[in-house]
């Protein structure tokens, strides 16, 4: 049997119940970053610089974490609908609302984790699948 691959969307988003206790809850999409993305990432948020110490020169490598958290976090969080505020309007899913939330809100930003978390779970253990069959 084939494998078949979706070429226009090869790491697709997975929706999960923003909260699992209620049914009417709103949804989010969560994926992974593929190795294209986190090497995308590395580019944009490392730099190396040389330094000598003690006559050796010695490589650092410097991250810039904000920008990285930032840049995996728009990548990861995909889209969500029936998420709203206070006021009842629904809050768009941009990536100033993705870092307003994963930052400011605890309830939030648990519940993306937990998702990502979810998400490799099941992927390690479809990837275990295949390669048994």
């Amino acid at each position: 049997m084939a494998t078949t691959f979706n070429m226009k969307d090869l790491n697709p988003g997975t929706w999960f119940k923003i909260d699992e206790s209620d049914p009417e809850s709103g949804e989010i999409c969560i994926r992974t970053c593929g190795i294209d993305d986190i090497k995308n990432i590395r580019k944009k948020t490392v730099t190396k610089k040389r330094i000598i110490k003690n006559g050796q020169l010695l490589h650092e490598e410097i991250t810039n974490d904000d920008l990285q958290n930032e840049l995996t976090w728009d990548i990861c969080i995909q889209d969500w609908k029936g998420l709203v505020d206070d006021k009842g309007v629904d809050v768009p899913c941009n990536k100033e609302m993705k870092m307003k939330l994963m930052g400011e809100s605890i309830i939030f930003a648990k519940r993306i984790t937990t998702c990502i978390s979810e998400l490799g779970e099941t992927e390690a253990i479809e990837e275990e699948i295949e390669e048994k069959n």
